[in-house]
């Protein structure tokens, strides 16, 4: 992680003429050799190095933060854990429609949801105990235009929440790293669960999205999130909301450019399971997670195509953004021979290769079948591979569009 220093040196005048020309140069597709050649010319080693890195950093968080990135500053693996403005203004909604109007987050790195918080109009107080981390956010805050509604205190959170008020909401985001590595066990994050939880304060907690349903607190709801990024939709995060917050056990939501689609309930029991019928259904990953498979077996009428596992069958589309609608074209006992010879009546500029439980490559697979096609043009083709009993499944299906 870079030096507390190494931000405040780019704010000087050399420095952020040495960022803005990094940035230019990274336009222009420079080597990182030839950037630091020629911004040696005017600035010292140090400050040209921290240039170049946050001009990349800038590049990197496009993706993330859009417009607002090219005025913002990044740290590497703050970067990483800050949330993505579209997650954030999902569950800022949420507090705004509970009427909170202040809060702290507890742990703001450099303010992904501080920012969100103070952009609709709640009062923050953000709390950063890393020196470095707390000048990112800091300069945030300021180059964003918030400062009149947030407070950043660069200290503990633990000493900074001794004593605070009962009903102040607290939001906390754990750092999910040590030495470099992702932690998985929320009690292992900084600060742990159980911290987290001893607090009788209204509570928000963003967490792992691989949290276990048996980490969840009694009386608290889990919300696992998903979104685009750049390899694709994935969940994102689990959220956990105490009491008064939470208004279920288990959510799923789905966060689209302009949609958010939310279902809740209790996890899943035992669900039907049935022969194929015209569309298979895969839920998104937040369902998964959050084990609501179930519900989408209910909107559909359908049916599992294998116990345990989330392909769902059923009669008619769906028109969700929980799950991935396929139209099914043909049903075969998997063989490579037999699906070659079927997709030689197809016409696909692609072929998607689906599968779960079962111990295949399907990159391999892909790249051995895709050849068979009559031609490649024309929706892509997806192949479902499914254990049926003793036997696998294939089947040949193309997407619906919801």
């Amino acid at each position: 992680m870079p030096a507390p220093h190494e931000l405040g040196r780019l704010t000087s005048d050399a420095g952020a003429f040495a960022l803005a020309a990094a940035t230019r140069m990274i336009e222009d597709g420079q080597s990182d050799l030839q950037m630091l050649q020629s911004l040696r010319r005017t600035v010292t080693q140090d400050t040209a190095t921290a240039a170049l890195r946050q001009a990349q950093l800038r590049r990197r968080a496009v993706a993330k933060f859009g417009d607002d990135a090219a005025q913002m500053w990044f740290l590497p693996d703050s970067l990483e854990q800050a949330s993505r403005p579209e997650v954030s203004a999902h569950r800022v909604g949420r507090l705004v429609d509970a009427g909170v109007r202040r809060i702290v987050d507890a742990g703001a790195g450099i303010g992904g949801d501080t920012i969100a918080f103070a952009r609709a109009g709640i009062d923050v107080t953000a709390i950063e105990s890393d020196p470095a981390v707390s000048e990112a956010l800091r300069l945030n805050v300021a180059a964003l235009g918030l400062g009149g509604l947030v407070e950043v205190v660069p200290t503990a959170a633990r000493e900074a929440l001794r004593g605070v008020d009962a009903r102040t909401v607290l939001f906390f985001d754990p750092a999910r790293r040590t030495d470099g590595r992702r932690v998985f066990d929320p009690q292992l994050c900084s600060p742990p669960l159980s911290w987290i939880t001893s607090f009788t304060n209204p509570v928000v907690a963003k967490m792992s999205p691989g949290l276990d349903h048996d980490a969840v607190p009694d009386g608290w709801e889990a919300e696992w999130v998903s979104t685009a990024t750049e390899s694709g939709r994935s969940v994102v995060e689990a959220c956990l909301w105490s009491p008064p917050f939470a208004a279920a056990e288990c959510r799923a939501t789905v966060v689209g450019r302009n949609t958010v689609e939310s279902i809740a309930g209790r996890p899943d029991d035992d669900l039907p399971v049935g022969e194929v019928s015209s569309y298979v259904y895969e839920p998104d990953g937040a369902v998964n997670q959050a084990h609501l498979v179930g519900q989408v077996v209910r909107a559909t009428g359908g049916t599992l195509l294998q116990p345990k596992i989330a392909y769902v069958t059923g009669d008619s589309p769906l028109p969700s953004t929980l799950a991935s609608t396929y139209q099914v074209l043909e049903v075969l006992n998997w063989s490579k021979r037999r699906v070659k010879a079927a997709m030689r009546n197809y016409s696909a500029r692609d072929l998607i290769v689906k599968m779960r439980g079962l111990r295949l490559d399907p990159g391999a697979v892909r790249r051995e079948l895709l050849p068979a096609l009559h031609d490649q043009a024309g929706e892509p083709i997806v192949l479902i591979l499914c254990r049926r009993t003793s036997d696998t499944i294939a089947i040949l299906a193309r997407r619906v569009a919801t």
